[in-house]
């Protein structure tokens, strides 16, 4: 999920400037994002041809959170792609924090280890399931997850959006928050 500051424009308002002021030959670049819309409008007003105001004094600051399994080198990995197309660093700042329950080794992707190596690998919380079917047997975890029946609970979870919670007030302001699976 991602989710931006309200007092930022979407990309459909960031749109319906530039329709506003006929400029829809000028290009759009997801550093505007960032812009208010008043910087928005004299952009495309001019047609693109005035040089754009100067960047915001403050990058926009992500917070990534890994899945369960990962590490912030293997975030970093996963939104490489994001990161290059919303800028550079100074436009666009990533912080990347680690889940603090120790993965099992044994329920470690081998795929993770031939890229990252033997870790350590972190989640945010621990998962158990009353269907029998331990973490250890992929297929069968998958399947279990998939059963409606089959019960599961979530340990330290509590714990984990407290520490979360920790961090933004310690750490930020974001702007946004990314994160993958749990």
């Amino acid at each position: 999920f991602f989710f931006l500051h309200t007092d930022m424009p979407s990309m459909e308002r960031l749109l319906e400037l530039r329709a506003a002021a006929f400029a829809d030959d000028v290009e759009v670049h997801a550093v505007m994002l960032s812009w208010d819309e008043e910087r928005l409008s004299t952009y495309f007003e001019s047609g693109g041809k005035a040089s754009a105001p100067p960047p915001p004094q403050r990058s926009l600051r992500v917070l990534s959170l890994h899945g369960g399994g990962g590490n912030r080198n293997v975030n970093a990995m996963q939104v490489s792609r994001l990161r290059r197309a919303l800028g550079p660093p100074d436009v666009v700042h990533f912080d990347f924090l680690e889940g603090d329950h120790a993965w099992k080794s044994e329920n470690i992707d081998p795929r993770l280890v031939q890229l990252f190596g033997p870790g350590p690998y972190w989640g945010w919380y621990g998962v158990e399931n009353a269907s029998g079917h331990g973490q250890n047997d992929r297929d069968a975890y998958v399947k279990a997850m998939m059963d409606p029946a089959v019960a599961f609970e979530y340990i330290g979870y509590e714990a984990a959006l407290d520490r979360l919670e920790r961090h933004i007030s310690e750490h930020g302001p974001y702007d946004a928050l990314v994160g993958f699976s749990q």
